[in-house]
């Protein structure tokens, strides 16, 4: 996490001096360079070879810095949404330190554990009915709802993500339902029908899309293809966390209306069973048949309609990541055109014929043959 002196709120390199301190004499407000020499806690930063990238002294710092002190209001507009005070903006989201980096703790100056209750409901019910003595319907449902929520990210994130600026809930329900029909022709005759149907959606959207709107957060720079969605682009610091991730999925694509991510899932079966015994051959024959039908967004983590900023090693680089990122000096930017939504769709039909021969008492003999088709 940016420190309080990098981000300006703070500033130890000289008495009443003000601006963005990266002279890293304190981290934290504990001493880093010092007329000695490094810390240990900051020697400690600097070999930590996920971390050492936010603590290096830049060497190309604005040509207006008063030595290793930037002013903040050479800070990127976009992030600060004109107020570079840590309140506005994108910045905002990046919180002060609230643990000091040790040994215990990897050396992380942030931690967040979420304690939001995700609480599950599920039903289900089942009804046997004996329509005669040679006629029997089972029937069986299930439904399964609960209102998951995402304030990081919708599945895995790194663990260097913070919160995003809205929160992100998904009331996921899930349905099965089965019926079975069997009928009894005679004692050696007999016929099994069944029909299922399960259905699975989870819906993800943004609690306050306001939040993360561009709008609101002040971020002004167009995305290209003349594509500029409404939700703030991600933004990504190095692999291992020198700079915390923000980030999220799109949720401009066309999923469920629109503006949502997520998938939904239909798949319904039939199948039949026929027994037939005639003397030693329990001969049996059947088909079965199901479509599996999946609608789901396409977007990726890093990559979305919104843009993707990595941070660190660009061109104009200062030699410090956090020093970059407050600057808007990315490495790299990606952007996707659009977000289709897929719709897959396949079938399978099969069909089969079996015998069991009884042949004597120490010998049964099984054969038959399957066809199967999926497409």
């Amino acid at each position: 996490m940016p420190t309080s002196e990098q981000k300006g709120l703070t500033c130890t390199a000289s008495p009443g001096c003000t601006g963005a301190d990266f002279s890293e004499t304190t981290v934290n407000g504990v001493p880093g360079v010092t007329s000695s020499g490094n810390s240990p806690v900051y020697q400690a930063l600097l070999n930590n070879p996920n971390y050492q990238y936010a603590y290096y002294v830049p060497y190309g710092l604005p040509g207006n810095s008063n030595g290793k002190i930037m002013p903040t209001s050479d800070f990127d507009p976009n992030l600060t949404n004109g107020n570079p005070d840590g309140k506005h903006g994108l910045l905002a989201y990046y919180p002060n330190s609230n643990i000091l980096p040790a040994p215990s703790n990897g050396y992380n100056n942030f931690q967040y554990t979420p304690s939001t209750p995700q609480n599950r409901w599920e039903l289900t019910g089942k009804v046997d009915y004996a329509i005669s003595d040679n006629s029997k319907l089972s029937v069986s449902y299930t439904r399964q709802i609960e209102k998951d929520v995402h304030p990081i990210g919708v599945w895995w994130t790194p663990p260097w993500t913070l919160p995003y600026p809205s929160n992100v809930q998904a009331p996921t329900s899930a349905q099965d339902f089965m019926a079975n029909f069997t009928h009894v022709f005679s004692p050696t005759t007999t016929n099994e029908v069944v029909f299922t149907y399960a259905r699975y959606i989870n819906p993800s959207n943004l609690v306050n899309a306001s939040a993360a709107s561009r709008s609101t957060l002040g971020f002004k720079t167009t995305g290209y293809y003349g594509v500029t969605t409404s939700q703030v682009p991600n933004v990504e610091g190095p692999w291992g966390g020198a700079l915390p991730n923000i980030d999220e999925f799109s949720f401009d694509g066309a999923f469920n209306g629109g503006n949502g991510f997520g998938a939904i899932k239909k798949d319904p079966s039939l199948y039949d069973n026929f027994t037939k015994v005639i003397g030693l051959h329990t001969l049996k024959a059947g088909f079965y048949w199901d479509t599996s039908g999946n609608v789901q967004s396409t977007a990726g983590l890093q990559l979305g309609n919104q843009g993707n900023y990595n941070i660190g090693w660009g061109p104009n680089g200062s030699g410090n990541v956090v020093a970059d990122f407050l600057l808007g000096n990315a490495g790299n930017y990606q952007q996707q055109n659009i977000i289709p939504t897929q719709y897959i769709k396949f079938h399978q039909w099969s069909l089969y014929a079996q015998d069991s021969f009884k042949a004597n008492r120490q010998l049964t003999l099984n054969y038959g043959l399957r066809f199967d088709h999926v497409g």
